[in-house]
């Protein structure tokens, strides 16, 4: 599973799309629904990293209930 979600990073999928793919992973992989909340957050886009020098690009992935 964590080789599926790293690949999705790099689609550049919306959040709604990004989130509907995990769910579809998860049951693909486990065989049941994933039963918590999903938020994605991407370095990319947020405006606390917008004058950052460190370079830093990446999405966090957040399951809980």
């Amino acid at each position: 599973m964590r080789l599926r979600l790293i690949d999705i990073e790099y689609k550049d999928l919306e959040e709604d799309e990004m989130i509907e793919r995990i769910r579809r992973i998860y049951i693909e992989e486990y065989g049941k629904e994933l039963s918590v909340n999903v938020d994605v957050f991407n370095s990319f886009g947020s405006s606390v990293f917008k004058y950052d020098e460190s370079s830093y690009d990446g999405t966090s992935i957040h399951f809980y209930t």
